[in-house]
């Protein structure tokens, strides 16, 4: 064949490999091979690729009259799981979480499924809570507004990161009843109470406390005993400086001692001029630091209580909190009645007396001092009871549990403060 004849053929050869239809020429196994998937197994696919082209038309007609459905979050909130941990127990526990222990807050998390926002907002929580306000503000900056957090919670949250009032505690009566922002308030007063304990704000520290203490009595969750008995040791502490320290910023009037002038006449001359005032020696003594109620003498200035006193028993705590005004200003863990037998109700102090005398039901009595008297080395009875009353115990071991016929026994030390300030006529609430 000439060489011109050869090279014509092979040309149309190579041309009709080129424009014939792909589709009929198979792959052979080193093609199959080679175009496997290169990814690492467990690796994901990058699926941006995948994503519709945003200027592509739609080819679904949509009919003019259709209406178009907005869907919101709290619409579609149960399939999402948006309502978990929003529940009351949840709430309870969130709170309990921030207010005792806002480092477990993390595991909580962990094993709790949550909406991303709401998360965030709890860690943010956590992060007040441990004085990590920098911390807490780039991840609440993270919550958006459709977000499952409440308005109550935003707001409380918002003002202690510093976009409103900070400083004071937002009273329980305007949190909604919300457990969240109740425990987040207390871990904010703690970092409070652990500021005004370094600057020596005596007065500062007891409010903080007292508030305290009463928030957790008033909290969704079981009150913590370790961190009430925690909390009054440093109230019945920090008092010493404050509202039993004549130099205290507590509400008063003055009375100038006149000559053969006792504690008893002073108290006398004072009710006189104000009927409205419920006072006791041991009072009017502790308040300004006397020594006992024969040291005083003419021409010393001192100053007479001014808040009425009353007490409040919490039997599911079994604590006991004692009030000038609206502040607690002592606090004791009790023991309370077996079997419910201390009932709730308001009473009033009545007698009290000192190493007293026990009168058990159809027995003799039983002098103080006898194994068989249970009543300490003080007892104040509760008029308006059945034969209730506070009242000592040398049982020290059975504090905080249920074991008295209904009285409320304290330890001899701490009932030996209560009877030298707690006036008769004092009212008294029992809580549930």
């Amino acid at each position: 064949m000439k060489p011109r004849a050869l090279f014509l053929i092979l040309c149309l050869a190579g041309l009709a490999t080129v424009i014939w239809p792909s589709e009929v020429m198979s792959p052979t196994q080193e093609e199959i091979a080679s175009n496997k998937d290169d990814s690492v197994a467990g690796e994901l696919l990058d699926i941006s690729s995948f994503e519709p082209d945003a200027t592509k038309e739609p080819t679904e007609e949509v009919s003019p009259n259709a209406t178009t459905e907005v869907v919101t979050f709290q619409e579609v909130a149960p399939a999402q799981g948006s309502l978990r941990g929003r529940d009351y127990g949840s709430l309870a526990r969130q709170g309990e979480i921030l207010a005792h222990q806002p480092m477990a807050m993390e595991a909580y998390l962990a094993s709790t499924e949550l909406h991303p926002g709401r998360e965030r907002f709890l860690e943010a929580c956590a992060h007040i809570a441990l004085e990590q306000l920098e911390a807490s503000e780039v991840l609440w900056q993270t919550v958006a507004d459709g977000d499952p957090v409440s308005s109550v919670e935003r707001s409380a949250i918002a003002r202690l990161l510093g976009d409103g009032e900070r400083g004071a505690a937002v009273p329980a009566s305007s949190q909604g009843n919300n457990a969240v922002v109740l425990g987040l308030e207390m871990a904010y007063m703690q970092g409070e109470l652990r500021a005004a304990l370094r600057e020596l704000n005596f007065p500062a520290a007891c409010g903080l406390l007292s508030n305290l203490l009463e928030l957790e009595l008033t909290a969704d969750w079981e009150a913590h005993v370790g961190a009430l008995s925690s909390w009054a040791k440093q109230l019945n502490e920090a008092q010493g400086l404050y509202r039993w320290s004549e130099k205290g910023e507590w509400t008063s009037i003055e009375y100038e001692v006149q000559a053969g002038d006792s504690l008893v006449a002073v108290r006398k001359h004072v009710i006189a001029e104000r009927p409205e005032l419920n006072l006791c020696t041991g009072l009017i003594a502790r308040a300004n630091q006397l020594r006992d109620e024969n040291t005083i003498y003419p021409g010393q200035k001192l100053r007479i209580p001014l808040d009425p006193v009353h007490t409040r028993v919490d039997l599911s705590a079994r604590f006991m909190l004692y009030y000038h005004g609206d502040e607690v200003v002592c606090a004791w863990p009790v023991t309370i009645g077996r079997e419910g037998k201390t009932k709730p109700g308001d009473y009033t102090v009545g007698q009290k007396k000192e190493r007293p005398m026990w009168f058990p039901q159809g027995r003799p009595p039983v002098p103080f001092g006898e194994p068989e008297n249970p009543l300490g080395t003080r007892w104040i009875a509760w008029d308006g009871s059945n034969g209730l009353g506070y009242h000592g115990t040398s049982e020290a071991e059975q504090i905080g549990k249920e074991a008295s016929d209904g009285c409320i026994r304290l330890r001899n030390r701490d009932v030996e403060v209560l009877f030298e300030i707690l006036p008769v006529g004092s009212p008294i609430v029992v809580q549930p």
